[in-house]
């Protein structure tokens, strides 16, 4: 997923990519081209998930004072 594209942008690819492995009409080559999209595509989104809830942990943590970890 390159580095400009939103998070829902990546979100609806990721969609689209699984409608198209729902229609059963791949090859055999095409499926597993798309399910390996799917996937490197899946662990970019989570990845950005994970670095927003660092960033929302840090601005909740500057915004306290301090935390406990617990917060989120």
């Amino acid at each position: 997923m390159p580095d400009d594209t939103t998070f829902e942008a990546g979100l609806e690819r990721l969609e689209s990519l699984v409608k198209r492995m729902e229609t059963r009409q791949l090859t055999l080559e095409e499926a597993m081209s798309t399910y390996a999209d799917g996937m490197n595509l899946a662990r970019a989104l989570d990845e950005q998930l994970n670095q927003t809830e660092k960033r929302l942990v840090t601005l909740s943590v500057d915004e306290r004072g301090g935390t406990d970890g617990n917060d989120i």
